[in-house]
């Protein structure tokens, strides 16, 4: 009922304002993609309909983005699910707006920007990032998040502030034969184990402008986008252990973050810096719990539900694994414009694990461990499955990626040819100088003001003698070597 009253005096005042406008502008994506291979169309799921939607005035509105996710149907789906619907819609982003005398404040669903580089930044942390969008730029990778978010400015100075009272994770393809990257243990609902009842996130942005640059200061407190592993129970038949069972638990670390950016430009290049530490801590110091119904059997592979009858009401052992960590991440770009008005930009990525420490799991004969895809957990090492749960994605392919891109305008602007370079640069384990690579060429021609046609081609490579074999990532993403066109028109 409160909230009836205030949406009603909102949209009074709204009303009365004769400044008061509806803005809707946005774009459909036609697309299509291919592998290089075998010509077979890779099928992601990506937004055919893009709509923003502004309503009010400039001091005070309501603020939307919406999308229509579609997919294309497999020709076995009629089998499973006679509904004809083959899409989506994704409420982006539905926030308010409210400019006032101290700043600016937006509450609601929203996706919030930090960092001075493009893309690739290890402070831009604040929103979760959608997998299925990770080669795409900007907003349309990240997740938006229900948050409330403060600028205070103050001359060249500005400070925000954010906070949420929700843990967002990462959307991540779970079994998808299509997606290019596989995480290396992939949970069920079940086995998350999340000992935090308020999982709160919240961090500022202090940032100064100078007449030569910017400079940012950035902490962030919140816990991991990635799940992480944090333990192993063993259940058995009252006192017997003869037939145990297990319970594989999963959880999100508590990470912290500090960093800072600067940019620096003059006439003939600008240079771009972020650097981040991260420090994270598994808080699950005990993971014993109530009996989950289910429990995982190692010789079919997966969890059971396990029935009161068959007497497993005893847990026997419970290892958490206190896993910490503390990790840097550092992007550093270059922008200039190059002989025949080519504009090149450049990036270094730089990921180490500065230090790791988890308990292990006991190597004894009396003491059961489960077998999961074939793996051992008494072989288990966690550090071989260490993630970093917050930052840059690109530090799941490789801890040095160099990145530069070329660009070149034709006709008058309406023609814009790009090539585009990802090179893994971290030989650890091998004598190549590069061990995989990424090369893209993509050409935009603007059939007219609002509709643009574009076109590109992808290349993935690996070297075949890598340490990780065929677990390389870039290995891995070879087959997602694709030819694709798409048609969008903006209005």
């Amino acid at each position: 009922m409160r909230l009836r009253i205030i949406l009603f005096y909102f949209f009074s005042f709204l009303m009365g304002d004769s400044s008061v406008r509806l803005d809707i502008n946005g774009h459909t994506d036609f697309n299509y993609i291919s592998r290089l291979s075998d010509y077979s169309i890779i099928n992601l799921p990506y937004r055919l309909v893009t709509i923003k939607a502004n309503y009010g005035s400039k001091v005070l509105s309501i603020r939307s983005s919406i999308a229509m996710e579609h997919q294309i149907r497999e020709n076995t789906d009629f089998l499973d699910d006679t509904s004809p619907t083959d899409f989506f819609w994704d409420l982006r982003e539905l926030y308010l707006y409210w400019e006032t005398q101290l700043g600016i404040l937006k509450i609601g669903k929203q996706i919030c920007s930090w960092g001075t580089v493009d893309d690739n930044s290890p402070l831009d942390v604040v929103n979760p990032l959608d997998y299925y969008y990770l080669f795409s730029r900007g907003v349309d990778r990240k997740l938006a998040t229900f948050a409330a978010n403060f600028d205070i400015y103050k001359k060249n100075t500005r400070l925000n502030l954010v906070f949420s009272p929700i843990h967002n994770t990462n959307r991540i393809p779970i079994n998808d034969s299509d997606f290019p990257i596989e995480l290396p243990l992939v949970p069920e609902k079940i086995q998350i184990y999340d000992q935090e009842k308020t999982p709160s996130e919240y961090g500022f942005l202090l940032s100064h402008k100078f007449g030569f640059g910017d400079l940012n200061l950035v902490y962030f407190n919140g816990f991991d986008r990635i799940y992480n592993f944090t333990g192993v129970n063993t259940w058995g038949q009252g006192a017997s252990l003869n037939v145990p069972r297990f319970d594989i638990l999963f959880s999100h670390r508590k990470t912290q973050l500090i960093g800072y950016g600067l940019s620096y430009f003059n006439d003939f290049f600008t240079i771009r810096a972020d650097f981040g530490l991260f420090k994270t801590k598994d808080i699950n110091n005990q993971i014993s719990r109530e009996y989950p119904g289910y429990l995982y059997i190692s010789s079919q592979g997966k969890y059971v539900e396990i029935f009161d009858s068959f007497g497993y009401d005893s847990l026997h052992f419970s290892f958490p694994m206190n896993e910490k960590a503390e990790y840097s991440q550092a992007t550093v770009q270059l922008e200039t414009e190059l002989p025949l008005r080519i504009n090149l930009t450049g990036q270094l990525f730089l990921y180490d694990t500065r230090s790791y420490s988890s308990d292990s799991l006991p190597v004894s004969d009396d003491i059961p461990l489960p077998v999961l895809d074939d793996m051992d957990f008494s072989q288990l090492n966690p550090k071989n499955f260490f993630t970093p749960g917050m930052g840059v994605p690109l530090a799941i392919l490789s801890n040095r990626i160099g990145l530069l891109s070329f660009g070149k305008k034709f006709n008058d602007d309406q023609i814009k040819i790009t090539l585009t370079t990802m090179l893994d640069i971290d030989n650890y384990g091998t004598k190549e100088k590069i061990s995989g690579s990424l090369y893209s060429l993509k050409s935009e021609y603007n059939i007219y003001d609002n509709v643009v046609c574009i076109a590109s081609i992808t290349e993935i490579q690996s070297i075949n003698n890598h340490p990780d074999g065929e677990n390389y990532r870039f290995k891995m993403m070879e087959d997602f070597s694709h030819f694709q066109i798409q048609i969008k028109y903006f209005f």
